[in-house]
This record gives structure tokens, C-alpha cells and sequence, in this order.
């Protein structure tokens, strides 16, 4: 090759170059403007969903028990409502791992499961203490809500189980405003 061949090869290596430092920078900039995404991994979504599915399953188990020892009919029928919402939250939580190709996997601690039921199966304990058993675990509705809707809030990305756990949140606010509502009225101050 010639010596001016030579020099057009490192011209046009050089621009490229250039030109590449130049698309670099540019490439950067437009990083730079674009919104930190806060999107939950794939794996998060489902350990988070299959969490929350453990507990509803539990939560469908514990008001059954209650509903089976529960002395006030007026609270009875609230019991009822719960328990229906908690399993159909469990099953619609499982339909949607299955659905993302996962598996049901986690299991509440074994202890704090049979504590659950003990408490909420009771002969020994009225209506009443069970009611502030279950209430004084959460400071305000809101406290417990907050970290589903924050976790919908999230998934833009994922609109499916979006909306799933909106909806299961504003459920749960139905379900902890019943339950406060009636621990002040059987446990007047």
C-alpha cells in the first residue's frame, strides 16, 4: 500500500473515531435527561406478588376461623365479606404469577401462622379482644395500604398487575375500615 493510501486509511480512522466520541456524547446526553426509571425487576414483581399471596391465603384461613367462633352476628357477616375478598385476592395473585411463568413458592413462617390462627380461632377470646388483636398491628388504614399502591405506582411497565393491585389495595381499605370501624364500636372507650 502506499504512503498515501496509508494517510487516507488514517484520516478516515481518525474521523471515525471523531465521530464516534462525538455520537458517545451525544448518546450520554440524552442518558442524562431521560427519567431514572424505578421499575421493579421481573423477580421483585414476583416475590412481591407471591408474598402477598401467601398472606391473603392465610388471611382467608384465619377469618374462616373466626367466622367458626364468632359470637356477634353483625360481625359475622362483615367476617363473611373478608374472608370471600382475601381468597379471591390469594387465587387472583396465583393466577397472575402463573401467568408471568412463576411458581407459588413462599410460605408464611410457621409460627406466626399458627399464632394467626390460634388467636383468630379461639374459643377463649371474644369478638372483642380479637378485634384489637388484629388492629393494633396497624397504626392508621393508610400505613397499610401504602406499600401495595406504592408498589402498583411502580409498574407502568406491567399494567396487568397494576391495576390487579390497585384494586386489591382499595379492597383491603374496605376491609381495615370495617375492621377499625367495628373495634371502636365493640370497644367503646
Amino acid at each position: 500500500m502506499s504512503t498515501a493510501a496509508i494517510n487516507r486509511v488514517e484520516k478516515l480512522v481518525s474521523k471515525l473515531c471523531e465521530q464516534q466520541v462525538e455520537i458517545l456524547d451525544r448518546l450520554a446526553g440524552l442518558e442524562a435527561r431521560l427519567p431514572e426509571s424505578n421499575a421493579p425487576s421481573k423477580t421483585d414483581v414476583i416475590k412481591f406478588l407471591d408474598g402477598f399471596r401467601a398472606f391473603e391465603e392465610l388471611g382467608e384461613a384465619s377469618f374462616g376461623a373466626w367466622i367458626e367462633t364468632c359470637t356477634t352476628d353483625q360481625l359475622n357477616g362483615a367476617l363473611r365479606t373478608i374472608q370471600m375478598r382475601e381468597g379471591g385476592h390469594a387465587r387472583l395473585l396465583g393466577q397472575r404469577l402463573k401467568d408471568l411463568g412463576a411458581a407459588q413458592s413462599f410460605e408464611v413462617p410457621e409460627e406466626y401462622r399458627v399464632e394467626t390462627m390460634e388467636c383468630l380461632g379461639s374459643c377463649e377470646r371474644s369478638d372483642a379482644s380479637k378485634l384489637v388483636e388484629v388492629t393494633s398491628k396497624y397504626t392508621d388504614v393508610d400505613s397499610v395500604i401504602k406499600p401495595i399502591t406504592d408498589f402498583a405506582d411502580r409498574l407502568d411497565c406491567d399494567p396487568v398487575t397494576q391495576s390487579l393491585l390497585r384494586s386489591i389495595a382499595d379492597d383491603e381499605r374496605s376491609t381495615l375500615t370495617c375492621l377499625f370501624a367495628a373495634c371502636a364500636e365493640m370497644n367503646p372507650a
